[in-house]
């Protein structure tokens, strides 16, 4: 399959044929069609404590559909299922684990951290950590489901209420999700302010560009992404 790679600092990723992935018998491969640039993405290309090893394949905001089962995945799943995925991999036998905490195991695989991420044509899953997709919900809108998942578990840790008036500092994609939610939360109306260290505060983030999320990366990150389209898996 074709992925990009991260191979040096501040240059862009190379697109390479690399091996398809090998999944666990519990676990999924996806094929990819959107996968998110996040902002720990950015960072890992720089130097510092979160620079990725060379040869890492980024990207853990993924969707697409099932290609291939494991003999042992827990579940219902299909091949063509429409899905998006947690971006870890638990190994099912720790404590945390035992006790339904998965994202807590001290053994998880983290998807382009220390396992294979979503910037390739295919990535493996966690049968317990991949979501089926509504059939009404398209797979461009799917990829925006884990920075989403992150905006309202802020809302809900911070007891966000009706009536509560709220600063949202910094207003970055994560940021103007944790205003989306504000603005949703049950019995909510009024408008929620932010402030933005790169500019003054403002009644109401600014409605996200229409310009897909990939274009206004920095270039030579995007310029990297280029996949060549219409590839299958052999």
């Amino acid at each position: 399959m074709k992925a990009a790679v991260f191979r040096e600092v501040g240059r862009p990723l190379v697109v390479e044929t690399v091996a398809d992935p090998a999944p666990a018998p519990s676990e999924l491969v996806m094929k990819v069609a959107y996968c998110g640039i996040c902002g720990t993405d950015l960072h890992a290309t720089r130097a510092g404590l979160t620079t990725a090893c060379c040869g890492q394949i980024l990207g853990h905001e993924y969707v697409g559909e099932i290609v291939e089962v494991g003999p042992q995945a827990e579940g219902d799943w299909r091949v063509g299922d429409r899905v998006c995925a947690m971006p870890f991999i638990a190994c099912g036998r720790c404590l945390p684990c035992a006790a339904g905490r998965f994202f807590e195991c001290s053994n998880k695989k983290v998807s382009g951290v220390d396992d294979p991420g979503g910037f390739a044509e295919f990535v493996t899953t966690g049968c317990r950590e991949t979501l089926r997709l509504p059939p009404d919900l398209d797979l461009r809108s799917a990829a925006l489901v884990e920075p989403l998942a992150v905006g309202i578990h802020a809302v809900r840790m911070a007891d966000v209420r009706a009536g509560s008036r709220v600063l949202v500092i910094g207003a970055g994609p994560i940021g103007l999700t944790v205003a989306l939610w504000c603005r949703r939360r049950p019995g909510s109306g009024g408008e929620r302010g932010r402030e933005d260290a790169r500019g003054p505060p403002c009644a109401w983030a600014p409605r996200p560009s229409s310009t897909p999320s990939w274009k206004r990366a920095p270039r030579a990150f995007c310029n990297s992404l280029q996949m060549s389209p219409g590839a299958r898996r052999t």
